[in-house]
C-alpha cells in the first residue's frame, strides 16, 4: 500500500463534499463543540439533524471522553475536546477504527475548528502517526486520502 500523508484539503472538496457526505463516500469528523462550529453546521445545517439532538450528541461525546460514530446513519464521527479530557491518541485509533470496520471509506476529513485542542500541530502529528501505524500493522485496507 501507498503510503498516506495527511494533506491540506485539495481545491473545491468542501464544495464538493455535502453530497459525498450524503452518500457516505466520506467520513467527516468534527470536534464536539455546539456554538458556530462545523459539527453544528453539517449535522444541523446540511444533514438537518434537530438542533437538540445534535447537543445531546456533543454533549454526550464530551461526557464520555471519546469518539461518537453516527454510523449506520451518517459516515460522520464526533470528535471531543481537549477541555473533556479526552486520549487524543486513543480518540484517533477509535476514529480510524471505525473508518476501517464500518464506514469503509476511502477520504477521510478532519474538519478540525480552531481552539478545539490547543495544539493543532500535536494532531496532525497524532493523525499521521496514527495512520503510519495502521499501514504497518496492515490494518488500513480502504483509506486513500486524509486531510
Amino acid at each position: 500500500m501507498n503510503k498516506i500523508i495527511v494533506s491540506p484539503p485539495p481545491f473545491g472538496l468542501f464544495t464538493d463534499e455535502l453530497p459525498l457526505l450524503k452518500m457516505k463516500k466520506i467520513h467527516v469528523i468534527c470536534p464536539a463543540l455546539i456554538k458556530a462550529s462545523n459539527c453544528m453546521y453539517y449535522l444541523a445545517d446540511c444533514l438537518r439533524m434537530a438542533i437538540p439532538d445534535v447537543i445531546r450528541l456533543i454533549e454526550r461525546v464530551e461526557q464520555a471522553k471519546e469518539s461518537g460514530c453516527l454510523y449506520p446513519s451518517y459516515t460522520f464521527t464526533i470528535f471531543p475536546t481537549h477541555a473533556s479530557g479526552a486520549d487524543l491518541r486513543l480518540c484517533m485509533n477509535e476514529t480510524m477504527k471505525a473508518n476501517e470496520e464500518y464506514f469503509k471509506t476511502d477520504t477521510m476529513l478532519f474538519a478540525f475548528d480552531p481552539g478545539a485542542w490547543p495544539d493543532m500541530q500535536e494532531v496532525k502529528d497524532v493523525l499521521q502517526d496514527t495512520i503510519n501505524r495502521w499501514v504497518s500493522e496492515g490494518r488500513m485496507t480502504h483509506l486513500r486520502n486524509c486531510y
